[in-house]
């Protein structure tokens, strides 16, 4: 994401915040799905899975993986030769 969806961030209705509450629901639904997708396919705990995804979800990516005992993180810098 490239941040335009912010835009819409100042719209309020008296106390309520309609689109802050939408997109945080939306965005952070769709990254615990792709968390979940990664953890079906994943059935014994010597599997890797190399994931490429765009940057705007590794923050809320990062923070499942390192919550879940199930998995390592690691950075595939790691793997990669200079």
């Amino acid at each position: 994401m490239d941040g335009r969806y912010l835009l819409g961030m100042d719209r309020t209705c008296g106390n309520r915040f309609p689109a802050a509450d939408y997109l945080t629901g939306w965005w952070f639904n769709r990254n615990l799905r792709i968390f979940s997708r990664i953890r079906a396919i994943t059935t014994v705990p010597d599997d890797r899975v190399l994931v490429v995804i765009g940057a705007g979800h590794l923050p809320i990516l990062r923070q499942a993986f390192q919550a879940s005992p199930e998995y390592r993180l690691r950075e595939v810098a790691e793997f990669l030769r200079e």
